[in-house]
This record gives structure tokens, sequence and C-alpha cells, in this order.
């Protein structure tokens, strides 16, 4: 019901449907002509009131279970992790960041990762073959942790530092399928 003003009486009335569909064409126009306005307002309110929307985003969950893990299962779906063709790199420390966190905590970059296999000529430390002549045999170089994340103690905190990770070569005779979760160091053994 909206309510209509006539020479300072008040009276109610419905409008026709005519004008909410002139209403909703308007307001569909505005927001368009004013998309980047209103991206800031946006952004603006989400930074002011994060926590907020966090905790509110966070008693949904609990209330919702189901729902949540639907959303998520859709929203993974539609956007895989693993698969980053333009970057397998940034998958694999994701990887690596969400395990760890679910253990234990820590963390490491691909930029980290990257300066690691530098300093040591892009070889595996196992068997010291580089890149170009791993890919030949069908291999890869991956981060291996030198402690096991399978032995890791539950809560004990740090192990996915990048001082923990060692380059070891994957894939069919790769040190990283031999050494499993042994925890050994190839540099100082």
């Amino acid at each position: 019901m909206l309510k209509l003003y006539f020479k300072g009486s008040m009276k109610t009335a419905d409008k026709p449907t005519r004008d909410k569909q002139k209403k909703a064409a308007y307001d569909r126009a505005y927001r368009k002509v004013h998309a980047d306005r209103r991206r800031v307002a946006k952004r603006a309110y989400r930074e002011a009131h994060a926590e907020e929307i966090a905790a509110h985003k966070s008693a949904y969950a609990k209330a919702h279970p189901e729902k949540s893990r639907e959303r998520l299962r859709r929203w993974n779906e539609v956007h895989p992790y693993s698969e980053h063709p333009d970057n397998p790199e940034t998958a694999r420390v994701y990887r690596h960041k969400r395990r760890a966190r679910e253990i234990g905590g820590g963390s490491w970059t691909a930029a980290e990762w990257q300066t690691l296999k530098q300093q040591l000529g892009y070889r595996c430390v196992g068997c010291w073959k580089t890149e170009a002549e791993l890919k030949l045999l069908g291999r890869k170089l991956v981060p291996d942790h030198i402690v096991s994340v399978a032995k890791w103690p539950k809560g004990q905190p740090g192990l996915n530092d990048i001082t923990n990770i060692q380059p070891l070569c994957h894939g069919k005779g790769g040190c990283n399928n031999k050494k499993h979760d042994k925890c050994k160091d190839f540099l100082i053994s």
C-alpha cells in the first residue's frame, strides 16, 4: 500500500500495476547508470561492517548447514582452485596452505617457492635432475615437506613454513613418491 497525500489529508490507495512496472524499470536504469557509485558504497559498507557481516554469515552457516554446503559446492564447481592453467604454482600453494590451516598453521607463498627453486638451480634435491630433465621423464618438481604433514602433531604451528619445504620430483619413480611420508631432508643427509 502506498500512501498518497491530497490537500493535506492522507488517503491510502493501491497504485496500478503499471506504476510498479515503471518504478522497477526506473530502478533498473538508475542502478545501471550509477553502478560505479553503488559499487564504491557497497565496498565502503562492507569494510566498515566487516565484523558484523562475518558474524552474520557464520551464524547463518551454523543455522543452515545444508544450504551452506550446497552453496559452497556450487561455488567450487564454478571456481575449481585446482585448475589454474595460467599458474599451477598458485593452485599448489593454495592446496598446501589449506591443508596446513586444517592441521595447525604456517604458510608460504608462490614467490617463496619460486625463490627456493631458483636457489637450488631448479633441481630435485633427491636426484639433482633439472626441471627440463624431469619433464622428459614425465615428472615435475613439487614442494615437499621435510617434516611430513602426516607426522605433524595436531596444533603444532609453523611447520608449513618455507624452511620446511624442499623441491622433489613427482611422478613415476620420483623422489617424492619414494620418500612418501618419511621425515628426510635431502640437503642435509
